[in-house]
């Protein structure tokens, strides 16, 4: 039974304070791991940079699952292959599947299901008609 999951982004700092972006994310049945949320998650976002790659500025500014292609004003300090030039290809969604798995290990962002931090993305999950995953973008302090 494919189910729909709404997902939200969260962010906090300077011009973003608790920024919230939503979507919807079918997922293939009511019982996930946070590891299939991830999955799916990733898999929407890769795609939908796939489909309008001229989107990826905004995409870029907003996703903190997937590597984004540097902005215009990284490709002046830092010249690489962007949207607007030859040799841009979008992420291939596996590597960053595997990059999301990393940063979540790691504490780069926490997933919340229905209000509950979700701690190990093996564990089985039971989605409800109205749950929602929360994905909460860990910015790291600089400094003492």
């Amino acid at each position: 039974m494919v189910t729909t999951l709404k997902i939200v982004d969260e962010y906090f700092g300077a011009g973003v304070p608790g920024a919230r972006r939503g979507a919807e994310l079918r997922v293939a049945s009511e019982r996930v791991s946070g590891r299939d949320i991830i999955r799916s998650k990733v898999a929407a976002e890769v795609e939908a940079l796939r489909q309008r790659p001229q989107t990826a500025t905004l995409a870029r500014s907003h996703s903190f699952i997937i590597d984004m292609p540097p902005t215009a004003p990284e490709m002046t300090m830092n010249p690489m292959p962007s949207i607007d030039r030859p040799g841009f290809r979008p992420p291939e969604m596996e590597q960053e599947v595997l990059r999301a798995f990393s940063a979540f290990a790691r504490g780069g962002f926490i997933m919340l299901l229905d209000g509950r931090q979700i701690c190990d993305l093996d564990e089985e999950l039971v989605l409800r008609p109205e749950s929602e995953a929360v994905f909460l973008n860990l910015t790291p302090l600089q400094g003492g």
